[in-house]
């Protein structure tokens, strides 16, 4: 593999000569410089070591992770970086003749190059993701996985050093290109090291392992290094020394893209992702919500902005299937495709709460599914969340109330005969409606008795005692017992209706 030995002839120091003359040189760290949006560089001399390092934010906006395609490979880093306007770029994997790559290479979503065998460890980024695999796991880069660059062997794994004691790649000084992530995977960390001359030792794995530990990374991995070390910007040029005094044509790259403006392609956190809080209504799990027809039901959801980016009144809940109308949307839906907008801006982390009003327009059975979109800009499904099929209300639409029964017992309910616990039909307890209000006789409904109150309260008397054998006598009438108890149930079960409002919400 090439990339860790110089073959150019002539007489170079190593070893004890090369590091007492590093030694005898001054110590100097340039202080970070923001070279291009959401990228910080620095240049290191210390310790008889010369080192660069690019931090890129992986979440800035118009970032943008760039690999070789199969096209382009066998390129300077600096030609590929201007070729794809790039701003920053670095090169890549180990390589043989005709630059096939030691493990697998990807670039925007074009597989080619070598396999994953068990000493490669791919560098991958996709859509809203980037992550790296430590050598020895033979998984191949993810589905997800649009620019892939592999190198060999793993630097730090989970947070700890991996030594790698017995590589010979890794026990002598050597000028490096390394690669790490955070803990987050929210920042890159590109580190190359200089070596093969005086004042450039260059390093072991574990010396760069510890520079990029230093910097933040959590995990990290080596790349082709030795000649083949390059880092280039745009607006600076090549910004090491290459050992073998000039750039080398390596197989292939891995650039950074920074326009400044728009989404941050490969940031583990997107810009629009909601999570699941919790609904008025049952979940789907747990039953259905009864709806009379006609009936109109308020209810909600609740959801967590996960996502970079706050919430506003272009946030909104809607029907799924994608624009299409529901079948029970409500008269207070923004439209029938549309159901509501977040109630008020929603920052990261914070709950934000979506109206859900649902009306029984057809008798059915009904499994409705809901998504949330940021009008205009993308659907969170497509980001990260919450998929079209998780917020879910089972709605079962049912026959509506008696509607003129309910209508009869409504103009009644002022009359109603209302007993108290353990009171007898004489008892102070006992509150008769007025003469001219409506009667539930023998489980009838009947209207206002218009007759005279002498005639009425003779025939009201006669019908209780052939009722009953008894009756109680208030305000001059005789009340049949049974009569009393069936306008008291069906006052209750009316007043019970009544209770419960046609609009109120559903508890979860």
């Amino acid at each position: 593999m090439r990339g860790l030995v110089d073959r150019r002839p002539g007489w170079r120091p190593t070893g004890p000569v090369l590091v007492a003359l590093a030694l005898a040189l001054p110590a100097t760290a340039r202080a970070w410089e923001n070279r291009f949006p959401g990228g910080r560089y620095k240049h290191v001399v210390r310790g008889g070591q010369d080192y660069h390092v690019l931090k890129v934010d992986l979440c800035a906006a118009g970032i943008h992770v760039r690999a070789t395609k199969p096209g382009e490979k066998g390129q300077v880093v600096s030609h590929f970086g201007a070729s794809v306007g790039a701003s920053a770029a670095v090169n890549g994997d180990f390589f043989t003749a005709g630059f096939a790559t030691d493990g697998p290479a990807r670039g925007d979503g074009r597989a080619w190059g070598g396999d994953d065998h068990g000493y490669v460890a791919p560098v991958s980024f996709g859509r809203y993701a980037a992550g790296m695999a430590p050598h020895g796991e033979r998984g191949g880069p993810p589905d997800w996985a649009e620019q892939v660059v592999s190198g060999h062997p793993t630097l730090l794994n989970d947070g700890a050093v991996v030594g790698n004691p017995n590589d010979p790649l890794c026990t002598l000084r050597n000028p490096r290109t390394a690669v790490g992530l955070s803990e987050d995977h929210q920042k890159l960390i590109l580190v190359v090291v200089d070596g093969r001359r005086a004042g450039a030792a260059g390093m072991t794995c574990p010396e760069v392992a510890e520079v990029l530990t230093g910097e933040g990374a959590f995990d990290a991995t080596a790349l082709d290094g030795g000649g083949s070390s390059t880092l280039w910007l745009k607006d600076g040029g090549v910004m090491n020394q290459p050992s073998d005094g000039h750039e080398r044509t390596v197989a292939n790259h891995l650039a950074i893209i920074a326009d400044g403006v728009g989404w941050a392609h490969n940031c583990p956190v997107p810009e629009y992702r909601a999570a699941f809080v919790g609904q008025s209504y049952p979940l789907s799990q747990d039953g259905a919500q009864i709806v009379h027809l006609g009936e109109t039901v308020t209810g909600s959801i609740d959801l967590r902005n996960t996502g970079r980016l706050p919430w506003d009144a272009a946030t909104k809940l809607a029907p799924i299937p994608r624009d299409a109308p529901s079948p029970l949307a409500a008269a207070s839906w923004l439209a029938p495709n549309r159901v509501s907008s977040v109630a008020a801006p929603t920052t990261t982390d914070a709950v934000g709460h979506f109206a859900l009003d649902l009306t029984g327009t057809a008798l059915g059975e009904y499994t409705l599914k809901f998504g949330v979109l940021q009008e205009g800009v993308t659907w969170f499904a497509d980001n990260g969340g919450p998929s079209d099929d998780l917020l879910t209300v089972r709605v079962s639409v049912v026959p509506p109330l008696d509607a003129g029964r309910d209508a009869a017992v409504d103009a009644g309910r002022d009359a109603s005969v209302v007993r108290t616990p353990d009171a007898r039909p004489d008892d102070p307890g006992l509150h008769h409606p007025p003469a001219d209000a409506a009667w539930a006789l023998d489980g009838a409904v009947l209207g206002a008795d218009t007759r005279p109150v002498e005639d009425r309260d003779a025939t009201e008397s006669a019908r209780g005692v052939a009722a009953s054998g008894g009756c109680g006598v208030a305000g001059g009438r005789a009340v049949s017992g049974a009569w009393l108890w069936g306008v008291v149930a069906a006052v209750g079960r009316r007043r019970l209706r009544s209770t419960v409002s046609r609009a109120a919400g559903p508890t979860s």
